[in-house]
């Protein structure tokens, strides 16, 4: 049921957050392969969020996912999805 979905979405999203903040902390090279995984770990909340109806999470996850790709052409998937959100939600807010 959903709520299996926003308590799984919840804990990827604590996971995601811890590894961002140490990838925003990190001065190495791996520091593109922890943000891939900070970005795998939002994109999997927010696929959780989408199962529970909480597209407003999901949003907030996209938008994370973006700020942890390195090209800005390798984030257009997550415009998509972000904008699939928004269309969800409240359009009026957004249009």
């Amino acid at each position: 049921n959903g709520s299996n979905f926003t308590k799984k979405a919840e804990d990827l999203y604590a996971k995601a957050e811890k590894m961002y903040k140490e990838v925003s902390l990190a001065t190495d090279e791996g520091i593109q392969d922890r943000a891939d995984d900070a970005k795998d770990l939002y994109l999997q909340a927010a696929n959780c969020f989408k199962l529970s109806g909480d597209f407003e999470n999901a949003l907030k996850c996209y938008e994370k996912c973006i700020a942890c790709e390195e090209n800005e052409s390798d984030s257009a998937p997550h415009y998509r999805e972000a904008a699939n959100c928004i269309k969800e939600t409240d359009t009026d807010k957004y249009v």
